[in-house]
Formats: structure tokens, sequence, C-alpha cells
């Protein structure tokens, strides 16, 4: 299963060119690094979905989805966790892990639970969430 997907929106899917570094999974959380390569993202600094696993080489074309306020993704929480009914409305932090992120509900940073996917009590169960669109705005360089 992929770290984020989109469940409910309009995707927009669009050309880049990898950074090379290796250091993100199909499904991971990415942005723009200051050179404008498709490059891992970090806490409060990402904009879009990788499409495919990254190569070690430096300017690969690739695509990616551009992430937006607008729509519901699906997200993980952190394992060890059960989800619970009042974990909806709350807000979540993504945890950056290569090819498995996982959001923390309880912090507001980066964007709010709608719903679960899983059942009550489902440890480390799947969300549904909207992500800030502040926090997505961080993500784009230039």
């Amino acid at each position: 299963m992929p770290s984020v997907m989109l469940v409910q929106g309009n995707p927009i899917v669009l050309p880049g060119f990898e950074s090379g570094a290796g250091t993100y999974a199909a499904g991971d959380l990415v942005q723009l690094n200051s050179s404008g390569y498709v490059a891992v993202g970090a806490t409060t600094s990402f904009c879009g979905i990788a499409r495919k696993t990254e190569s070690t080489t430096a300017n690969t074309p690739c695509e990616w989805e551009l992430l937006s306020s607008d729509n519901i993704y699906e997200m993980k929480g952190v394992t060890g966790t059960a989800i619970a009914q009042t974990d909806v409305g709350d807000g979540f932090v993504v945890t950056f892990t290569e090819g498995a992120h996982y959001i923390t509900v309880g912090t507001d940073s980066d964007g709010a639970i709608w719903d679960l996917e899983d059942p009550i009590g489902t440890d480390g169960g799947r969300y549904l969430v909207q992500f800030f669109d502040s926090v997505l705005k961080t993500g784009v360089i230039g």
C-alpha cells in the first residue's frame, strides 16, 4: 500500500526530474528542491506524491501528483496506536519514513482527519485526511 493515496478529488499529474538521491518510494510525499528536482519530502516541506520509486540517477524523468487541500487522501496511522472515533476532526503530523510515511494524531500542523478507513481499534489503521493549504505551499520552491 502506498504511503499516501488520493481517494477523492482531481489528480493533477506533473512531469519532473528526479534528484537522484534514491530516497523516496512510490506513494511517498515529495517536494521540489532548490534546483527544481523532485526530492523526498520533509516536515512542513512537501507538495506532491511520487508516482514511482526514485532511481539513483539525477535528472531521470518522472511524474508526481500535486497535492491539493481540496482533495481527500488515505494515510496510515502510527503502529502501536489504535484508531478511535474521537480521532475524526483532529489534526495530524506526518512522519517521513521511506515507503512507509504515517500520521500521528493529535498534532494540528499538517492537516485534519475526515474519517476512519479501518474499524475502530485497528492498530496503525488507515485514515481519510485533508492537508492544510499552508503546509502544501511551503513544499513548492520557486
